[in-house]
C-alpha cells in the first residue's frame, strides 16, 4: 500500500491500474473531490492541525458524507480522541507513538506502552459505545 503526503493524479492512476490501495493526502475539496472521481473514500488529512483540525474535519462531513479521513499531522496523546470521536475520521496518525528517536534507540518498550495507553483511552472512552 500507499500513503503520500499530497494529491498525484498520476500516482493514484498508477496504483488503481496495479490494485496498489493508496491513501493520498488531501486537505482541499478540490483534492478530496480528485480523490472520489477517481474512486477512493479514504484520504490522508495531512497536515490537520494547520488545515483546520477537528472543526475542518466535522465542516468536510456533509459535501463528502462517503469520504473517511485518516489525519495526521499535531494529532497527540491529548487530542487524539478528540479526532476519533468525528464520524468521517476512520484512524489517526501520529509520532507521538513511535518517535523516530525512540525507534532509533531501540526504545521498543517504551513504543509498545504508549500504545497500550491509547488503545486503554479508547477502550474507556464513549468511542467504544457508539
Amino acid at each position: 500500500f500507499i500513503v503520500s503526503p499530497g494529491y498525484s493524479q498520476s500516482l493514484v492512476d498508477w496504483c488503481i491500474e496495479r490494485c496498489v490501495p493508496i491513501i493520498p493526502g488531501c486537505v482541499t475539496p478540490t483534492e478530496i473531490l480528485m480523490a472520489y472521481m477517481s474512486g477512493l473514500r479514504v484520504v490522508k488529512y495531512f497536515p490537520a492541525n494547520i488545515y483546520g483540525g477537528v472543526s475542518a474535519l466535522k465542516g468536510l462531513i456533509g459535501p463528502f458524507g462517503e469520504m473517511r479521513f485518516i489525519p495526521t499531522g499535531g494529532i497527540n496523546a491529548s487530542n487524539f480522541l478528540e479526532y476519533l470521536s468525528v464520524p468521517c475520521v476512520q484512524a489517526v496518525g501520529g509520532s507521538w507513538i513511535c518517535d523516530r528517536h525512540d525507534i532509533n534507540e531501540g526504545r521498543f518498550d517504551k513504543i509498545t506502552q504508549l500504545c497500550r495507553d491509547a488503545r486503554e483511552s479508547i477502550n474507556n472512552s464513549e468511542l467504544c459505545n457508539r
